[in-house]
């Protein structure tokens, strides 16, 4: 009885999306942090990439807290590259683009407790499978309850 083909299977520590996200220790300059997620080819097959990545923040318990994610973060800084237009990119195996994550620590309510998380679920493209990312330092929200995000793009 024949078999169906398989696909080949991903090089060894490679996600089965032939993705993988990192991210790196966020940068807190003058009260915004900005931390850079980094998406690498590592399949052996060319990947499309456009958009945004999908977003959700997590606390200690690595449950989602609720928090709003702005696409292009105009709710938090004017940066342009963060509010470019997301451009279509193929990614070769071993090539990578890059997405900036920003929010800032803002009390703007006397009453109640800022957010905290220490985690983010990190969805590089539509349908594919959430890849968990540990944020050194973590992300201290305030209570401004919202994340910006930039559209992914290759690095340079």
């Amino acid at each position: 009885m024949p078999t169906a083909p398989t696909a080949p299977a991903p090089p060894a520590g490679c996600p089965e999306s032939g993705v993988r996200v990192t991210g790196e220790e966020p940068d807190a300059a003058m009260g915004l942090r900005a931390m850079t997620l980094t998406m690498v080819n590592c399949g052996d097959t060319p990947r499309g990439v456009t958009g945004y990545p999908g977003l959700w923040v997590l606390d200690a318990d690595r449950a989602e807290i609720g928090v709003d994610i702005d696409p292009g973060a105009a709710s938090i800084t004017t940066m342009e590259s963060l509010q470019a237009e997301p451009q279509p990119v193929t990614l070769r195996p071993g090539e990578r683009a890059v997405s900036v994550v920003v929010w800032r620590n803002t009390v703007t309510q006397a009453v109640g407790s800022g957010q905290n998380a220490l985690y983010l679920d990190v969805e590089p493209l539509p349908g594919q499978a959430r890849q968990q990312i540990a944020v050194p330092g973590g992300i201290d929200l305030g209570n401004t309850g919202r994340l910006g995000v930039g559209p992914w793009h290759t690095p340079g």
